[in-house]
């Protein structure tokens, strides 16, 4: 068996505050020779974590199948040491695969036990708002300006590793562990993703707002104790959003026509056709019967003529619909919504966790 060491300075790179924290964490990666764990064996584990400045790496490879059975207990002393995994889709192979080799070999499997944190699962919600067209490692981390060196795939690896067992090559050797290095290196650099689901999680803080000529609404905001990894732009015929490293804005587009303030307690009500409205019985009873019938939740409204702004959830007073089956809330394009700040920032959080939620 080869043990590789190697360690890269983080002083440069952004780490989130969730991994900063006080909780021992170790980062993993495995190679095998085939998906399906009875007819392809382990020949890689790269465990790393971070150190102060420092990302510290080690490898272990397999000069052999049989040795299978030792990386596995390499990797369990070496997990003895941390309570949180992170991994990316190991959910969905790395750690049903060691599961396997664990229970073949009567082994415990301490890993099961940890913290487990999937940075492909946390940061799949992305994949259509930022129109990733697949969600490879790779591609999270070109969108983030990190190019690799190693030029292989993990399919195309297991020929390298057979080959490099056949004949002992340096080289090849090289390629082995370069590829498993840059994917543990990959994850701590794309780290910074799960930032952009801080802010479509509402985690933001109101600076500003204005209302302009065209009663379009403009919210400008920033991240309290984090920053996002590079800027993005999204829009939507609803909405503009511009989210810059540490702040961010929002232009919500109003809608000029009619909507309809529904009434609670429909029983109460009675609904006039001609006039197309609901008015309370108390004053009801006064219309002639042929003009007026029971209200129904449905047609238990007043029209409203004028300019709105879209809610996705029923933050802003008056809440209006377009009609009752309408998912979507409306509120009055009126300067009296921004005087009411503590309201206003709920808005905000409903914006962009609506915008998210529109993308998926």
């Amino acid at each position: 068996m080869i043990v590789n060491k190697k360690s890269i300075s983080v002083q440069n790179l952004y780490i989130p505050p969730e991994f900063c924290s006080d909780i021992p964490t170790l980062f993993f990666d495995i190679e095998t020779t085939g998906l399906y764990w009875k007819r392809s064996h382990l020949y890689l584990i790269g465990v790393a974590s971070l150190e102060g400045g420092t990302f510290s790496l080690t490898q272990y490879l397999a000069q052999k199948p049989s040795e299978e059975e030792m990386l596995l207990q390499e990797f369990t002393a070496v997990s003895a040491s941390y309570e949180r995994l992170v991994h990316y889709n190991g959910e969905g192979f790395d750690l049903p695969y060691l599961a396997h080799k664990y229970a073949f070999y009567g082994m415990d499997n301490r890993l099961e036990r940890l913290e487990s944190v999937d940075l492909y699962r946390r940061i799949r919600p992305l994949k259509k708002l930022i129109n990733f067209s697949q969600l490879k490692q790779k591609d999270v981390e070109i969108f983030l300006n990190y190019h690799r060196k190693d030029p292989f795939s993990g399919g195309e690896l297991i020929e390298v590793y057979q080959e490099y067992l056949r004949t002992a090559d340096e080289r090849l050797l090289q390629c082995l562990l370069l590829h498993n290095a840059e994917d543990a290196e990959g994850m701590l650099r794309i780290l910074p993703m799960l930032e952009y689901l801080r802010v479509f999680s509402g985690e933001t803080k109101l600076d500003s707002s204005l209302l302009d000529e065209d009663r379009n609404l403009h919210l400008n905001f920033s991240y309290p104790g984090y920053e996002l990894p590079r800027e993005l732009e999204l829009s939507d015929e609803a909405y503009r959003l511009n989210l810059g490293r540490k702040e961010g804005k929002l232009t919500v587009q109003s809608q000029t026509g009619v909507r309809r303030l529904f009434y609670p307690n429909y029983k109460d009500y009675f609904y006039l056709p001609l006039e197309d409205c609901a008015i309370h019985k108390s004053v009801g009873i006064y219309v002639d019967r042929e003009h007026r019938q029971q209200a129904k939740a449905s047609n238990c409204y007043q029209n409203v003529n004028g300019t709105f702004l879209p809610q996705p959830e029923a933050v802003l007073s008056p809440v209006l619909k377009e009609n009752y089956q309408d998912k979507t809330y409306w509120t009055l394009a009126s300067d009296e919504l921004l005087i009411d700040r503590e309201k206003l920032e709920k808005y905000l959080q409903a914006m962009l966790k609506g915008a998210a939620a529109l993308k998926n």
